[in-house]
């Protein structure tokens, strides 16, 4: 008994769709590691890992490395904490253009430790102590000598509680959040490409 080829197309159409929305979607992840869905605490804290496993041996990986934060990373400002033979550890501040216009601007300066641990043919990335504060009190605090009162908000504040709000502005924090996210994955993004050239 043969089956009809309209009802053999009726089955194979969907199987085949649904392997390309699949294959796409893994992809995607991969692309892009981090994301506003899938946050992790630790210890009450935010932090974002992620491992390379490049065919490189640890000390490639970190000339690979420095190279990377010296030249192409491009933060508004960093410094290095740790720096040995096994793992690097800098104290980075972007700033994150959230939304501009011609009336207003809204964005935030981002304060993280951006750490890096390293092995023959692996590295891990860790995200952590990440701080945000508003552009206005930023460049503020930039432009005196005389230390201000900075109100700072904890990755947790803005990413998990949602607690930073401002006026006129709807979902501040989720704004805030897609906008870190981005940056950190553009970092992870730019990092596979030089470890594996």
């Amino acid at each position: 008994m043969s089956v009809p080829l309209s009802q053999r197309n009726s089955v194979f159409i969907p199987f085949c769709v649904l392997i390309v929305w699949l294959s796409a979607t893994a992809v995607h992840a991969q692309l892009r590691p981090f994301s506003t869905d899938s946050i992790k605490l630790v210890d009450d804290e935010v932090v974002f890992t992620y491992r390379f496993e490049p065919n490189l041996d640890k000390k490639e990986l970190l000339a690979k490395t420095y190279y990377f934060l010296d030249q192409e990373l491009d933060p508004y400002s960093g410094g290095f904490l740790i720096n040995t033979a096994d793992s690097i550890v800098c104290r980075i501040t972007d700033y994150l253009d959230i939304e501009s216009g011609m009336l207003h601007t809204f964005g935030m300066y981002m304060t993280y430790d951006l750490a890096f641990v390293f092995y023959d043919n692996a590295c891990d990335l860790i995200v952590s102590n990440i701080k945000f504060v508003e552009k206005s009190s930023f460049e503020r605090q930039e432009e005196t000598t005389k230390e201000l009162y900075l109100t700072e908000y904890s990755a947790k504040d803005i990413m998990v509680d949602e607690k930073y709000t401002q006026l006129f502005k709807r979902g501040a924090s989720d704004k805030i959040s897609v906008a870190a996210i981005q940056r950190l994955n553009e970092i992870v993004g730019n990092l596979r490409l030089y470890f594996m050239e």
